[in-house]
């Protein structure tokens, strides 16, 4: 029977045992460790093995999504995400949007209203105020800042609060100088003429403007209110926020083409949220949901998966010489010239594994001398 031209992690540890001439094995242990993280390498940064699988899409908040591929997780690298286009049914990429706020919101309301209260985009624009702070000045190395907030009141009151950095003179006689030949307490062209102070923060209140509210105390969505928060209060909202003032254009344009959704990883790196279109109405399917059941996720392995670790017998040279410099190279009573001769062989060996599987066609190589010469 033939024998399958893979080798286990612990194989590759007896092999290396066996060609340094090794019976003991005191330290296989950390030897099973150390290949592990030589095929980890070899595996993400020499062999490129790509798969693709289908994902199912999942409801979720605020998007539906898919999983990561287990194989992707810890380690692995994702290519792209692909749907099926309804013309051609050929696999097409899907926009990556880092704009995209994938955030879910809070389930309370911010204003303490119940759920009979339809409090939507003002109610909560208006409890999403920012806190600014602006340098006023530097007193020996030390930065003053005025600190500003907003806050909404339930008569309909914006209000803003500032504490101010001022300073507090102690006495208003000045500091004695000799500047100039009448021999009068002259001031000092350059330096300041009262140092007896203390700094104190003065705290203020004005009144911005009134929104019209319901009897609950939340504002009213009309026109009026809209434009009152946006003219008065549109650079103190989130960033996020819809009434807050934008620039014409976007901070990153928006290159997706193709209008078959978008994607954005989530921040715990386990799921990836599908946005569709806007203009997908286009798109006929039998929900009349215009959404894919399924999305095809292009990936990199980690190299490890939940099955046996099975290293192909072409890497079997550069997985030796791995094991050998990496068991040595945090070794302080092994020279130096050891470890970067252990090095450079290792780096060989992962030159002739590219080489091997990145053949070059001669067919290819002959083409090369009936090319035009440009320059």
């Amino acid at each position: 029977m033939a024998q399958c031209p893979t080798y286990l992690l612990s194989e590759c540890v007896d092999n290396y045992f066996m060609s340094r001439q090794l019976s003991k094995k005191k330290y296989y242990a950390s030897y099973m460790v150390i290949a592990k993280n030589v095929w980890q390498k070899l595996f993400r940064n020499t062999i490129w093995a790509v798969q693709s699988q289908w994902m199912t899409l999942k409801a979720g908040d605020p998007y539906n999504y898919i999983d990561v591929p287990k194989g992707a997780q810890k380690g692995g690298r994702i290519f792209s995400v692909s749907t099926v286009d309804h013309k051609c049914g050929l696999p097409q990429p899907l926009y990556y949007n880092n704009q995209i706020n994938i955030i879910a919101k809070p389930r309370h309301r911010k204003c303490g209203c119940t759920e009979d209260c339809h409090c939507d985009g003002l109610c909560e624009a208006v409890n999403s105020f920012v806190y600014t702070t602006r340098l006023l000045f530097t007193i020996l190395g030390v930065d003053y800042y005025e600190q500003c907030w907003f806050k909404y009141c339930k008569n309909g009151d914006i209000l803003e609060y500032c504490k101010t950095p001022t300073k507090q003179y102690n006495n208003i006689v000045g500091d004695g100088g000799d500047y100039n030949v009448d021999y009068n307490d002259d001031w000092l062209i350059g330096n300041p003429p009262f140092t007896d102070f203390q700094i104190v923060y003065t705290e203020t209140q004005r009144k911005i403007c009134h929104l019209e509210t319901h009897p609950c105390g939340c504002p009213k969505e009309t026109k009026e209110n809209a434009e009152l928060l946006s003219t008065h209060c549109g650079c103190q909202l989130n960033f996020d926020c819809r009434f807050k003032r934008h620039h014409c254009q976007q901070y990153f344009p928006n290159v997706n083409n193709n209008h078959l959704g978008e994607i954005k990883m989530s921040e715990c790196g386990t799921r990836i949220y599908f946005i569709p279109p806007r203009n997908h109405h286009h798109c006929d399917t039998e929900d009349n949901e215009r959404l894919p059941k399924f999305l095809l996720v292009t990936f990199q392995t980690n190299g490890l998966g939940d099955d046996v670790v099975q290293v192909p017998d072409y890497a079997l040279p550069a997985m030796l010489t791995g094991i050998n410099y990496e068991s040595i190279r945090f070794n302080p009573s092994i020279a130096f010239n050891q470890k970067q001769d252990a090095k450079y062989q290792h780096e060989d060996e992962i030159a002739q594994l590219i080489a091997f599987l990145n053949p070059i066609s001669v067919i290819e190589t002959g083409k090369v001398q009936d090319e035009p010469v440009l320059w």
